[in-house]
């Protein structure tokens, strides 16, 4: 029932491409927040900018 919810969140993973850790925890902080109203959350993982195993285990790390 999307009417209780309030929006859908993209993401696109090579966002976090060269950022520190510290820089990447503050961001999931927000991200984790973001999820509590949200009716789908859709994740691009970015194939051509990025190697797949590191962007596979930030989406675990986000995601935890």
């Amino acid at each position: 029932d999307f009417q209780n919810y309030n929006y859908i969140l993209d993401i696109d993973v090579d966002f976090w491409e060269g950022k520190t850790t510290q820089e990447m925890e503050s961001d999931f902080e927000i991200i984790r927040k973001l999820t509590d109203n949200v009716c789908l959350i859709t994740i691009a993982t970015s194939p051509y900018f990025m190697d797949q195993q590191q962007a596979i285990s930030i989406i675990k790390n986000m995601l935890i």
